[in-house]
């Protein structure tokens, strides 16, 4: 019999494939299932697994649905479907900078003031997903190789906290950010 984290966390597993692959599609339907996915992630990663860090960014993900799911339909330049761009060098480099500083700040008060664990491996992880989360809901193409970095990280985190199921689960999501990568590739190209 399956225990009800366990229950919860197949549940967001699921909803989360279904969201990465339509992300990877670039169809809008993705949020929906982004949003009910990380509803339950919340719970999970803070109750069960005692990653305040990654549950507090399951929050921010659930906001980031609805902002997304806007952004998507109404956010190009009149109020159109926003189309995928990207975004200059010289600005990536410092966005990834101000990732590593805000990494390095949030691990260090995890690490000083909570019981939390992997404080700064879990600070990266989640500060990079926000970085990337940004970046998918402008669509900017830079969004994949972030995410299959940032996921490649969560897959040995969850690991060592005995989330089997979300490890495997960003197993996936580290394929199909690649498969999301090659296939913006081919809508930039076609919107030229």
């Amino acid at each position: 019999m399956l225990s009800f984290p366990l229950i919860m966390e197949l549940v967001a597993v699921i909803a989360g494939l279904i969201y990465i692959l339509l992300a990877a599609k670039n169809d809008i339907r993705c949020w929906y299932f982004g949003i009910l996915s990380t509803v339950i992630w919340v719970w999970v990663t803070v109750e069960v697994y005692s990653l305040y860090a990654d549950g507090l960014l399951n929050f921010f993900y659930v906001i980031m649905g609805f902002v997304g799911w806007y952004q998507w339909k109404k956010g190009g330049s009149d109020g159109s479907e926003l189309p995928v761009s990207q975004i200059p060098v010289h600005k990536l480099l410092l966005i990834l900078l101000a990732g590593l500083v805000f990494s390095f700040a949030g691990g260090r008060f995890l690490a000083q003031y909570t019981p939390a664990m992997a404080t700064y491996w879990d600070a990266s992880t989640t500060v990079f997903s926000i970085i990337a989360t940004f970046m998918l809901i402008q669509r900017k193409i830079e969004n994949w190789p972030l995410w299959i970095v940032t996921n490649t990280a969560y897959i040995g985190l969850y690991l060592t906290r005995g989330a089997y199921g979300f490890a495997a689960l960003f197993v996936i999501y580290t394929v199909l950010a690649f498969y999301g990568w090659q296939s913006w590739k081919r809508e930039l190209r076609s919107q030229v």
